[in-house]
């Protein structure tokens, strides 16, 4: 039977959490779109489940190659959104870590900070761009506009402050080794 779940995060590592928690009740992850997840009920923790940012995006050459590669370790890719993609791997065959040492972990990190900021301060520069413009102008959509982007940046600076913590915490148990 299948089952669509609607949640929404913006936290990579506790969505990836929630699909774990998922498959150990036996919902395997089949789909996942923006805030909508189909899961097909299968066997209890048959699978482990990663959730990666890629280098570019999904249908890019680099990262086709790249699930090219995960399919030899028997890694299947469930999904690509973006850059993010959702990786599954049989519990079975063995633990499944895409990072398994500091460095890698840290570039990862790096990447997701990167991505947040990115997105958190554009959506905070638009939002004062909309708000000037809508006290110069008077034009209610700026103002609708404005709202909604300073929301999004708020939502996502949290995200990326925790994840350059992730990543600094990483950084200095690295440098204690």
């Amino acid at each position: 039977m299948i089952h669509t779940i609607y949640r929404v995060f913006f936290d990579y590592e506790k969505e990836e959490r929630w699909i774990n928690q998922m498959s150990n009740m036996g919902m395997n992850l089949v789909s996942s779109s923006p805030f909508v997840y189909t899961f097909q009920e299968g066997e209890q923790g048959k699978y482990t489940y990663r959730i990666e940012l890629l280098d570019s995006l999904g249908h890019c050459y680099d990262s086709i190659v790249r699930m090219k590669q995960y399919e030899k370790e028997g890694i299947e890719c469930i999904v690509t959104r973006g850059r993010w993609a959702y990786l599954r791997k049989k519990k079975a065959d063995g633990p499944f870590d895409l990072h398994s040492d500091y460095f890698a972990r840290i570039h990862h990190y790096g990447k997701i900070a990167t991505m947040y900021g990115i997105l958190a301060g554009v959506n905070c520069m638009n939002g004062m761009i909309q708000y000037l413009a809508y006290l110069d102008r008077g034009f209610g959509a700026s103002l609708v506009i404005s709202l909604i982007c300073l929301g999004v940046c708020l939502l996502l600076t949290p995200v990326f402050i925790a994840t350059l913590v992730r990543r600094n915490r990483l950084k200095w148990e690295q440098q204690k080794e």
